[in-house]
């Protein structure tokens, strides 16, 4: 058995999974996915578990029931402060396979949500297909921020947040959903780029690509989020809201770099039109993550930290000395990752007028 936990700002690995080849049981794993993608919404209540998902369709299934125990064996929800209590009532199987309480807490600290999967052995299986990965996501809405705030160029910027409970919970079924996708050959084992590197170099490189791992499972998380938000309220402020989020965060502080899904979300957020992000389907989701890889990719490491790196040298609030010349390669990309959060803040002539100096010095 293993398990593969996650917070809202980072990964803590406690065994790895053993992953199928990116197309093995590709035409079996489409079908369970379908299901998963129309699971019944989440409600957390105290000394309860509660099962993970979407609303059913009666096209997909015509029997909701099945849909539902089967989500309920695949995917619990407990509240932080009654974990104890929502654990007892699990499947022994899955309280042998999951860390222990005081683990999960020691690891959840004070953040919002944490997700942790879990693969159970055959021998607990019962027969079931759908058994084979399952997931716990632990949520404490009082620690979930309901705003995000920055200082850019002496200016003060406060964003409040909406649904943010909703959000921070589909983010973490976004992670489940991407592990079982992998699991499952529905997305490859490796999502990020592995450049060569001389055997010197090795030890180093592996931990960037691990970073750059970390980041472009956080991007396909935003992505799944922004799907469910779609759903649930018709558009995609939520969405926009999740893009203004990573950026401040940005600028903010580097450290919030390995969330930074605003180089992938741009181009759906603006190019993707708002009828297939509004499609319930199976479709729906997989157009975004199956189809092109292209769609859901970060840049290359070396690109994606180019672009942070030029940022918050521009525009954080502690940034350094003005180097008119710094990056000027990545200057036109990383105004057009940053003009929509700043439009929500900036006049139209003020906007132009940081565009005009930001871009001055492009070759």
């Amino acid at each position: 058995m293993s398990a593969l936990w996650r917070v809202n700002n980072g990964i803590g690995l406690i065994s790895a999974f053993v992953r199928s080849p990116y197309q093995a049981r590709r035409q079996r794993a489409l079908i369970s996915l379908l299901l998963f993608l129309w699971a019944p919404a989440v409600a957390v209540a105290p000394f309860l578990c509660a099962h993970a998902g979407d609303g059913a369709n009666a096209s997909v299934a015509s029997d909701k029931a099945d849909i539902d125990t089967w989500l309920a064996q695949q995917v619990k929800v407990c509240a932080a402060k009654e974990l104890s209590l929502c654990l007892a009532q699990l499947p022994r199987p899955w309280q042998q396979a999951l860390p222990s309480v005081d683990e999960m807490l020691a690891s959840f600290g004070w953040h919002g949500a944490m997700s942790i999967s879990v693969s159970l052995p055959p021998s607990t299986q019962g027969g079931s297909k759908f058994q084979q990965d399952v997931g716990l996501i632990i949520l404490a809405p009082h620690n979930i921020p309901t705003e995000v705030s920055t200082y850019c160029r002496g200016r003060y910027w406060q964003l409040p947040l909406t649904e943010q409970a909703l959000m921070s919970e589909w983010h973490e079924i976004g992670h489940l959903l991407v592990e079982k996708m992998q699991n499952e050959g529905l997305l490859p084992e490796a999502l990020a780029f592995a450049p060569h590197a001389s055997l010197s170099q090795q030890e180093a490189v592996q931990h960037e690509i691990a970073q750059h791992e970390a980041t472009q499972h956080e991007t396909l998380a935003d992505i799944y989020s922004i799907w469910r938000s779609v759903q649930h309220v018709g558009d995609l402020r939520l969405g926009w809201q999740q893009y203004h989020r990573r950026n401040l965060a940005l600028l903010n502080s580097r450290a919030n770099a390995s969330h930074w899904s605003v180089p992938v979300l741009y181009g759906l957020l603006t190019e993707v039109p708002l009828s297939a992000w509004q499609n319930p389907s199976f479709i729906g989701f997989m157009r975004f993550i199956d189809s092109e890889a292209s769609n859901w990719r970060l840049p290359p490491r070396a690109e994606l930290s180019e672009l942070q790196s030029l940022i918050s040298q521009s525009f954080a609030p502690h940034k350094g000395p003005v180097l008119s010349q710094y990056l000027w390669w990545r200057r036109e990309q990383a105004w057009r990752l940053l003009a929509p959060t700043f439009a929500h803040f900036l006049s139209a002539d003020e906007l132009q007028q940081w565009q005009q100096e930001f871009k001055e010095f492009i070759h």
